[in-house]
């Protein structure tokens, strides 16, 4: 080991500590500047600007600036300008004089700073009117510097060529369209009609104006775009005069764009029309096309003999024009379009003339426009080339054209250059504005029997062939399934047959014995009353007493004995479980508290309410038994006028209630010796997983109320 070792070791451990300290130092100056800014307002656009995401995010720094109003976007804020630089205020609550704002006002805002969209903001508690003062000289816009964070806010200049007008989808605002060389500029300015139709009598000229340019950004913060914002559509100024009109250079179609010719002065071409599409109208001259471009749909026809008044328009394999005026100068017939026997590698004198060929007809797919219209597109082929033929926005190719079609078709020619070249035009395709459905020429319909069509019927054979097999493996699976269920239901007959022979011994048997034994007990209660009429000087007081503790004992008996006849009878009703697969649950209820209503004289008033659900046999037969319960014990010891019985279904339950204007009695007390009743209702709601519930008060009635989950598999 050397000794330059160690001395190695204590430099990076030196190095370490330094690090630390430098970060701790970083991390104390940090927080006293939070701590200063949460007592004392920062007065500096400029220092709020640039302060980092995590300064702002979650903070409270408070704001006290002053700078001149740049803009206001539709009053949903203010871009304030302190002479160097820029930032957004929104202000909540809106001043009383928000809407006497105008841009050139010098203001002092008092707010928060929150982090902004892309740059940091500020929340305006508080805005005062200083005075107002003209407006600064804008700097020169440099796309370059398009995502550098400085020329956000900034007030600018803008020089170019106005080249479209449109209506925001708020209608609130115009957006409008600047081109400078090969840099668009796209401005938003508040709406008027007298100042969209003024920016339409300026179009494709040369504009100026004033605006804050704005940053667009997405989710994370990255810039992505620039946005224009200026006060007023009398901010964009034509640079170039109406006047100069007067005096445009008359040019062919074949010397656009030529050495001997000039490209961007005011230029005339005539020509005849092949092709209207809105503001687009197509032009033949001397072997050559020429696309148009209009700010307003031209009235034109093809034939028309025109002439166009604009500038030339720069594009890739041929120049355009962009109109200023369109002048019908004569009308000619129609003009034949070119017939093209396409080559390894179309002409590029094609390009926007009327063409016609011969096509086959591929597929027939769509698109939609800006607008969300439908557009119909044929996919067609013709030699080596594989092209578009698209129709008008709403137009549809007729009857009898699908994919194999001979076509004839007839269009303006678009064609498309390989981006990849430099130096040389290589063209790698084109495709085909077609002015309606007359363009297109059904040749020869499509063969029925196509590749397409053969493979369809193959794979339609072979299918069948895999169902039949599959149809002889699904039929022994059946077989064998409906053998056993032929089985099973064999041996549900066997059991339903001895469940029957089991209700009819209980009926001849079990039923009749406890009818009989009812008879005695009352023969029994017959004779203990007959005794105790008797003169007290012929019945012992002790023979009295014990007939009293006989007829009680008698009468228990009695009670227990009903009891246990109503459960061999329902035990009938299930074994044979005949009735309630016939009838609905309410008329089951209704027919069994028939005739307990009519015994007591009460009225039974029945209600159902909901979509009814099917309830399996074994919970509607104990809902039964617990409402003819609940009737049977009104009836006895209620002297009730009213039987109201409601049967309400809802999601995922059912819910019957009883409900009596009688006495009523107090649920806390003991029950009587030998009244089952309650206990046998609580034991049915328990055996159907039901909740039950009785309210009663002396005097005012009683009310019984089950509550069962619907529907439910009955339980073997």
């Amino acid at each position: 080991m050397s000794f330059g070792e160690p001395r190695h070791d204590c430099r990076r451990v030196d190095q370490t500590m330094s690090d630390v300290r430098f970060r701790y130092f970083t991390v104390i100056l940090l927080l006293m500047r939070m701590v200063c800014s949460a007592d004392t307002p920062m007065t500096s656009i400029s220092e709020i600007r640039s302060m980092m995401p995590g300064e702002v995010d979650g903070s409270s720094i408070t704001a006290e600036v002053e700078g001149q109003v740049l803009a206001l976007p539709l009053f949903y804020g203010i871009f304030l300008y302190d002479g160097t630089n820029g930032i957004y205020v929104s202000h909540k609550p809106v001043p009383e004089f928000a809407d006497r704002l105008k841009p050139g006002d010098w203001i002092r805002v008092k707010g928060i700073v929150e982090p902004g969209g892309f740059s940091p903001a500020i929340i305006a508690d508080q805005i005062e009117m200083v005075d107002h003062r003209p407006l600064p000289k804008p700097m020169a816009y440099i796309p370059d510097k398009m995502r550098l964070a400085e020329m956000d806010c900034q007030w600018v200049f803008v020089a170019g060529r106005l080249i479209e007008v449109s209506i925001a989808e708020n209608g609130l605002d115009a957006m409008v369209n600047i081109e400078a060389g090969e840099t668009l500029y796209s401005v938003q300015v508040p709406y008027s009609r007298a100042g969209v139709e003024r920016l339409h009598e300026m179009m494709y000229r040369e504009v100026e104006l004033n605006a804050v340019v704005g940053i667009r950004y997405n989710s994370r913060k990255q810039a992505v775009g620039r946005a224009f914002i200026a006060n007023s559509i009398d901010d964009i100024i034509a640079v170039d005069h109406p006047d100069s009109e007067k005096d445009p250079v008359e040019v062919s179609l074949s010397e656009l764009m030529c050495k001997e010719t000039p490209s961007y002065g005011l230029l005339k071409i005539r020509g005849v029309v092949t092709g209207v599409f809105g503001n687009e109208l197509f032009l033949r001259g001397d072997a050559a096309g020429l696309r148009v471009q209009t700010a307003k749909p031209a009235a034109v026809e093809p034939g028309d003999d025109v002439e166009v008044i604009g500038y030339v328009w720069p594009q890739p394999i041929s120049p355009a024009f962009r109109a200023l005026k369109v002048e019908r100068l004569r009308r000619l017939p129609p003009p034949d379009p070119q017939v093209v026997h396409l080559g390894a590698v179309p002409d590029e004198a094609l390009n926007y003339d009327l063409i016609e060929l011969h096509a086959e007809l591929v597929d027939i797919g769509k698109q939609f426009s800006e607008g969300g219209a439908e557009q119909q597109i044929l996919l067609c082929r013709s030699g080596p080339h594989r092209f578009e033929a698209r129709l008008p926005v709403g137009e549809k190719a007729g009857d009898g054209i699908s994919a194999g079609a001979e076509l004839m078709l007839t269009g303006n020619a678009h064609l498309l250059l390989n981006p990849h070249t430099q130096g040389i035009l290589k063209i790698t395709g084109f495709w085909l504005q077609l002015r309606g459905s007359e363009d297109i020429q059904l040749q020869q319909a499509a063969p029925w029997w196509t590749p397409e069509r053969m493979m369809w019927v193959f794979s339609v054979l072979l299918g069948v062939i895999f169902l039949f097999l599959g149809w002889l493996v699904l039929l022994r699976k059946t077989i064998r399934r409906q053998t056993g269920i032929i089985k099973e239901k064999v041996e549900r007959e066997a059991v339903l047959e001895e469940r029957q022979r089991i209700a009819r011994e209980l009926h001849d048997n079990l039923e009749q014995g406890l009818g009989g034994i009812a008879i005695q007990l009352q023969n029994c209660r017959m004779q203990n009353a007959l005794i105790s009429e008797k003169p007290k000087a012929d019945v012992p007081e002790d023979l009295k007493k014990d007939i009293q503790k006989t007829d009680r004992a008698i009468s228990v008996a009695q009670h227990m004995l009903a009891h246990c006849s109503k459960e061999s009878r329902a035990a009938i009703l299930d074994l044979r479980g005949v009735a309630l697969q016939r009838k609905a649950l309410a008329d089951l209820v209704k027919e069994a508290l028939a005739p307990v209503a009519e015994e007591c004289g009460a009225r039974l008033e029945m209600t159902v309410s909901g979509n009814p659900i099917q309830l399996s046999r074994r919970v509607e037969r104990h809902l039964m038994l617990i409402a003819k319960e609940a009737g049977s014990n009104a009836a006895r010891h209620a002297a009730p006028k009213i039987l109201k019985v409601g049967l309400r279904y809802e999601p995922g339950r059912v819910v019957l209630t009883v409900r009596d204007d009688g006495c009523g009695f107090n649920p806390s007390s003991p029950e009587k010796e030998g009244h089952f009743g309650l206990i046998g209702m609580q034991e049915r709601a328990v055996k159907i997983n039901g909740t039950f519930r009785i309210t009663s008060t002396p005097g005012e009635g009683t009310e019984v109320r089950v509550e069962v989950s619907g529907p439910q598999e009955e339980q073997q």
